[in-house]
């Protein structure tokens, strides 16, 4: 699995908890905006959740380019491959658990 693949699915997880759609629902060329169900709010939930998931910034000028899900991938590895941090596919409580053994 490659890094954006890996992004995908954790970014996947994120927009299932946020829009309370099913993951294996979650394609990259799905629309953010598309969706009646889905508002502005969520779509800046889902930012905050990414900054706070990748530890990354998103800067305010560019959120209006995350029109589809990959727009959101695609930023997500740019950022992540200036700053050369490597992406893991274990959850946050996966990781915890590991910690605390």
């Amino acid at each position: 699995m490659n890094n954006t693949e890996k992004i995908f699915k954790q970014a996947a997880a994120l927009i299932s908890q946020i829009f309370n759609i099913r993951e294996d629902e979650i394609r990259p060329e799905m629309s953010l905006y598309d969706d009646p169900e889905i508002n502005p709010l969520d779509v800046a939930r889902l930012i905050m959740a990414c900054e706070k998931k990748f530890d990354i910034m998103i800067h305010d000028e560019d959120v209006h380019t995350f029109v589809r899900v990959d727009d959101c991938v695609r930023y997500i590895a740019e950022a992540l491959f200036e700053g050369q941090q490597s992406i893991s596919v274990s959850s946050d409580e996966e990781r915890e658990a590991w910690y605390y053994e």
